[in-house]
């Protein structure tokens, strides 16, 4: 069933409980059966949002029989609902007056107390009686906060510690009571308790600084303050935090700083405060200048000769100070412009590695303003080039490096500049114009190694892997074979030839003449089915050979292969048996590996019958970029593109909107998933494949530039079209179905749980390929399913469309490097 027979299915079945509820109006009697199905259509109305309906049918209830328990509640909400938290308090307390004993309906009526404001009347409910509850200790503390009487709830505190010794509101409450108190020493005893369980919780750290800075403990309540995320709610108060702790250790300018930037953030309830502090640090700056006056003598002639006036840049201990905070000897935007407009012996590269850090790590307009102080050097032509190329592609990508390349032309007869431009053409998804270029680098510079690879990743980007043997074979004999042999395996996995490649590889270590690549033959054995093999290289693998092998070794479950070998270990031991898929559909839903058997049977580039109606995709292009700044002229030179090859309507999701999108259009589990989703490429997924239900059409879940029209592509798929990477799976990259695809739900529905679970696997298992080939094998096993489905191999749209390498996204100025 799609999402549009669910909709017309709700609004029949609103409309049904609506004609009920007008029936059961006239209706009179207290019939058991008649009081059953006034409850059932009014549980059912406020499902659907009929608040009025449902609140007279409940009661209509009430007034006939005045000790139904859920009638009252349902009231209550409904009530509520509507906004009226007195009137919802009034009618709890006519349902405690006669259901006296019902614990729910003294936390309902609390609960209306309390978002009515009358919070001492609603703690005066719900301790009348003995609590019990966890969650029902838990609000009474909430509520001791709320109307400030907070020592009143330490035996609270105590008694929710003693049945949930992790529980957030308790800890943050005792630190609280503490610190009210002025027990500081205290406050920090049950501040370190708190932190053992939630480091991380922004309200907890904020009251173990406070707590610190309380008992004299400068240094620790700096760190804590410093820990935070820039973005938390509680940001203004760990400000406000920093610039108490400078003002106490001496550091005026750093307070006044930190007060002005409180200040910007136009915060009426700072506004007083930091008018009052900037003043009084002002005073205390000028009587601090005034008594400075005359102690420093000015620097003689003598010493600037002797260099004493201008020390030598040190790069090390400039990056260190980069990261600093200022009250410890820091440098602040000023600072680190003066220091790099007095040291003229910056080299090109040393440049771009200030700007880098500074774009990433600290502030996106600074940055900015750096790189322009450096295009200004008097460093030669071939460095300020290459300057200014890397950093076009760090700060505006590809495109805009091009352009500049194009604006400002020059000889590139060096194999250093050349490579330069080769990234810049393979990076911005040039297509052909790429492989043309490397191809010629190839011819001139035909034993260096990094021509042969761009040259590779341009013609597997482009649908032509095939193309690689003549690489290698007429044009790049001279390279290494370490790096023939690593070009030579990234076209047989493009191309899906998967056993050869194999072969090859394990000849060329027989003979010595190249490195093997351990990690691809691991995954290569166990795409052949072959783990005895995969487990002979296992054992041949080196922390010390690099990042991914010492993590292979230590956490295999946080890598793509070390996932695939435990899921080849799981299946062997439960004797998994690839030639009869049939009846292996719970491994086919559970494992990529028989789910990649089961479509490596299918066959691909199929066209749809002509004599056959099918339902067509629907004409929406969505694109999902979170790797890309709302702000950038990037996105909007993307999306242009895709306008510009296609007659379909272009949407662009944006991150801040997905969660409530989520869930309006896909339920509460959705929106809940994509909150608890670890990572960017997660939330990608998730929305990726809620889009796909809910509205259909072509998803770009990742950036891609288009170079041809890719209209005749979608007309000519069914109701779902997928692309087939060498390696087996289903890319995801680029995804097409109509609304409420079987295929689609499946992989939701199952990425919805996965995130939720917090499972632990790896993103390309988790909410990746991995699952949309194990939702499309499962679709091809079930034989009665109507849904179709095109499959094709991914080199087919990739000579329409090509893969793009954007902009590093930066530290915005005040924001967070990543949402």
């Amino acid at each position: 069933m799609t999402k549009c027979d669910r909709d017309d299915h709700s609004g029949t079945f609103a409309q049904t409980l609506r004609s009920l509820a007008f029936q059961l109006e006239g209706q009179t009697g207290d019939q058991g059966w008649l009081a059953a199905l006034r409850f059932g259509v009014a549980g059912g109305l406020a499902e659907a949002g009929e608040t009025h309906l449902a609140e007279s049918l409940f009661r209509q209830i009430v007034d006939a029989n005045p000790h139904h328990l859920w009638a009252w509640v349902g009231l209550v909400e409904m009530t509520l609902a509507r906004g009226e938290a007195d009137a919802a308090a009034d009618i709890g307390h006519k349902a405690l007056a006669t259901l006296a004993n019902e614990p729910i309906l003294y936390r309902k009526t609390a609960e209306a107390l309390d978002l009515a404001q009358r919070h001492v009347e609603a703690i005066g409910i719900m301790t009348s009686r003995t609590i019990e509850a966890p969650d029902d200790l838990a609000f009474v503390i909430s509520l001791h906060r709320k109307a400030a009487k907070l020592e009143d709830a330490t035996s609270f505190c105590e008694r929710l510690l003693a049945l949930r010794p992790d529980h957030d509101l308790a800890h943050l409450a005792r630190i609280e009571i503490a610190l009210q108190s002025g027990d500081n020493a205290g406050a920090v005893s049950f501040a370190n308790e708190a932190l053992m369980h939630h480091s991380d919780h922004p309200e907890i750290v904020l009251r173990a600084a406070q707590a610190c800075r309380g008992a004299g403990d400068y240094q620790r309540a700096l760190r804590l303050a410093e820990s935070a995320h820039e973005e938390t709610q509680f940001a203004p108060w760990f400000l406000q935090l920093r610039a108490n702790l400078a003002e106490d250790q001496g550091a005026v300018e750093d307070a006044r700083l930190l007060w002005s930037k409180i200040k910007s953030l136009n915060l009426s309830a700072f506004d007083v405060l930091a008018d009052e502090a900037i003043a009084r640090l002002d005073a205390a700056q000028a009587t601090q200048t005034k008594d400075a006056q005359g102690l420093v003598a000015p620097i003689c002639e003598e010493e600037r000769h002797l260099g004493l006036a201008a020390p030598e840049f040190d790069i090390d201990r400039f990056m260190l100070q980069l990261d600093a905070p200022q009250a410890h000897n820091g440098l602040s935007d000023d600072d680190v412009l003066q220091i790099v407009a007095g040291s003229d012996d910056i080299p090109w590269y040393r440049a771009l590695q200030i700007v880098r850090h500074i774009w990433l790590n600290r502030s996106s307009g600074l940055a900015e303003r750096l790189s322009k102080s450096f295009a200004s050097r008097s460093w030669p032509i071939t460095d300020l080039h290459a300057f200014a190329i890397e950093d076009q592609l760090l700060r505006n990508g590809p495109r805009a490096a091009l352009d500049w390349v194009r604006s400002h032309p020059v000889a590139r007869r060096e194999s250093e500049a050349a490579e330069r431009l080769g990234r810049v053409l393979v990076s911005g998804g040039f297509g052909m114009l790429a492989v043309r270029y490397l191809w010629a680098c190839c011819r001139r510079w035909p034993a260096d190694p990094q021509f042969l690879r761009l040259a590779t990743q341009a013609l597997i980007a482009t649908g032509a892997a095939h193309r690689v043997a003549d690489l290698l074979e007429k044009v790049c004999s001279g390279v290494d074979e370490d790096w023939r042999l690593a070009c030579y395996v990234s076209a047989g996995l493009s191309l899906g030839e998967i056993g050869e490649t194999l072969m090859a590889c394990e000849t060329q270590a027989a003979s010595g003449a190249a490195r093997a690549p351990v990690v691809d033959m691991i995954e290569m054995s166990l795409l052949v089915s072959d783990l005895n093999t995969a487990e002979g290289y296992v054992a041949k693998l080196s922390k010390d050979a690099g990042r991914l092998e010492e993590a292979l070794i230590s956490r295999p479950r946080a890598t793509r292969v070390g996932t695939l070998l435990n899921e080849a270990r799981i299946l062997a031991a439960s004797g998994w048996d690839e030639g009869d898929l049939g009846s292996n559909m719970s491994a086919i839903a559970d494992f990529f590996l028989p789910a990649r058997a089961k479509v490596a049977k299918q066959a691909l580039d199929v066209e749809p019958p002509q004599d056959v109606c099918i339902p067509k995709v629907p004409d929406l292009i969505h694109a999902i970029w979170f790797d890309i700044p709302e702000t950038s002229s990037e996105r909007e030179q993307l999306l242009d593109a895709w306008r510009q090859v296609s007659r379909r309507q272009v949407v662009l999701h944006d991150i801040r909107n997905a969660q409530s999108w989520l869930r309006k259009n896909a339920g509460s589990d959705a929106a809940r998933a994509f909150a608890k989703a670890p990572d960017c490429e997660q939330k990608t997924d998730l929305l990726m494949l809620g889009v796909l239900l809910v509205e259909g059409g072509l998803t770009l879940s990742a950036t891609q530039w288009p170079s041809r029209d890719v209209d005749p592509l979608i007309d000519h798929t069914e109701e779902a079209g997928f692309f087939i990477d060498g390696r087996g799976a289903v890319v995801t990259d680029l995804l097409m179905a109509t609304p409420g695809h079987s295929v689609i739900e499946t992989a939701f529905e199952k990425a919805v749980a996965s995130c939720l679970d917090r499972e632990k696997d790896h993103r390309w298992f988790k909410t990746g390929p991995g699952l949309l080939t194990r939702a499309l094998a499962l679709h091809l096993c079930d034989e009665d399913s109507e849904a179709r489905v095109t499959l094709r191999a991914l080199s087919t749209v990739r000579r329409l469309v090509h893969p793009y390498r954007p902009a590093i996204r930066p530290k915005i100025d005040g924001g967070a490097q990543y949402p």
